[in-house]
């Protein structure tokens, strides 16, 4: 199909404009994470995809300045030539970008939790409906073992529902999440509000302040944690420990509070609800509402969805800072805001493997904001400038 049929839509004061155009490939922009990039002539010549990120040699944009893919900028492939109005023909209003949200559940499956884990079981589905109901773009990973818990219809065979059968010992909940990172970690969203909700009548053997930097460590970013768990009572001959009872009986309720698990929600301004709550309706609630809160992404627009006919190519957007006067800046595509890859302004993607958003880097965004009348354009169908 010839490269006629465009599109753009505009929204003024640092909004979005965005222009679609040809494409005929789908592939994610280059990551980061120490992996070669794609920009000398060795590595533009090896047949490898050495940054992962679906495009091999002179194809990808990261090569674009070595001099082995001089017969691809010749032909007018590299770099981005600035002629926007070859790819505008048509304006749309653009929508707010909303972070998503990722919450990872685990829930202690030791002998003593199995009327715990029943109300879980009881209940998630009604946690799931609440963020639907808020139109809130959610993941959920459930860790614990498939015999003590198994999550029911719909959510159990959601594609945004993960499983994972492990057990988890009275203990050992702070030390799972990391252990078991390599297993659930791909399921998360780089650009999603991370929320841990653990559930458990035990203590951790792991401090809160020993998990709160590791977490932060593997996830790239902040998280907030909730804390299903016992809170502190005053201890008796029959409950030394202090933890919460729901009847007279020795395990009639929890085996000991769960001080490390609120220490670590207070670190992260998170909940911390009774295990022994009579009403887990309320307690879900109360989940739910603290979760499903639509956050605007700053400076982040939603990408729209081509024409009929259209082939949307991540390799072919570029992201332009246009001025009251008619001037246009091209800003720079950064694979990663993170380890100071924004350093100089630019933009990335809110999620490189399947992008919904675009985000300008904190620098762009403040300069986009300072200028009345400026607006952002979001251009597709022309090579991606770097």
């Amino acid at each position: 199909m010839p490269c006629a049929r465009r599109f753009r839509f505009e929204v003024p004061l640092a909004a979005l404009v965005a222009i679609a155009g040809c494409g005929e490939t789908q592939a994610a922009p280059p990551v980061d994470g120490g992996l070669l990039v794609e920009s000398t002539d060795t590595a533009c010549t090896d047949r490898v995809d050495n940054d992962h990120d679906g495009y091999r040699d002179c194809d990808d944009p990261s090569c674009g300045a070595a001099t082995a893919c001089a017969p691809a900028r010749d032909a007018g492939h590299y770099p981005f030539d600035g002629n926007l109005e070859a790819c505008a023909t048509l304006v749309e209003q653009g929508e707010p970008a909303f972070a998503p949200v990722d919450v990872i559940w685990i829930v202690d499956s030791s002998g003593s939790m199995h009327d715990e884990a029943t109300r879980v079981q009881e209940n998630i589905n009604a946690f799931a409906r609440g963020l639907e109901s808020a139109t809130v773009d959610y993941r959920v990973i459930v860790i614990t073992s498939a015999l003590y818990l198994t999550v029911p219809e719909p959510l159990g065979s959601s594609p945004r529902f993960l499983f994972i059968d492990q057990f988890v010992a009275s203990h050992e909940a702070l030390l799972l999440l990391l252990d078991l990172y390599d297993r659930y970690g791909d399921f998360l969203r780089s650009n999603a509000l991370t929320h841990f909700v653990v559930t458990t009548d035990d203590e951790s053997r792991l401090s809160a302040e020993a998990f709160l930097p590791a977490m932060e460590a593997k996830l790239g970013h902040s998280f907030v944690a909730h804390a299903i768990a016992s809170p502190m009572v005053e201890p008796t001959f029959l409950n030394p420990a202090g933890a919460c009872r729901t009847g007279a009986g020795e395990l009639d309720g929890a085996i000991a509070p769960g001080l490390e698990y609120y220490q670590l929600a207070n670190l992260t301004g998170g909940l911390t609800l009774s295990i022994c709550s009579t009403d887990w309706g309320r307690l879900f609630d109360r989940l739910t509402e603290r979760v499903a809160v639509r956050t605007r992404v700053a400076c982040g627009f939603v990408l729209p969805a081509p024409p009929s006919g259209m082939v949307f190519d991540r390799n072919l957007v570029n992201v332009i800072l246009t001025r009251p006067d008619g001037t246009r800046e091209v800003l720079p595509y950064r694979p990663s805001p993170s380890g100071g890859g924004c350093d100089g302004g630019g933009w990335y993607y809110d999620y490189p493997p399947a992008p919904s958003q675009v985000v300008l880097c904190a620098e762009s965004c403040e300069r986009a904001m300072s200028i009345e009348g400026a607006r952002i354009e979001i251009a597709f169908g022309c090579q991606t400038f770097i």
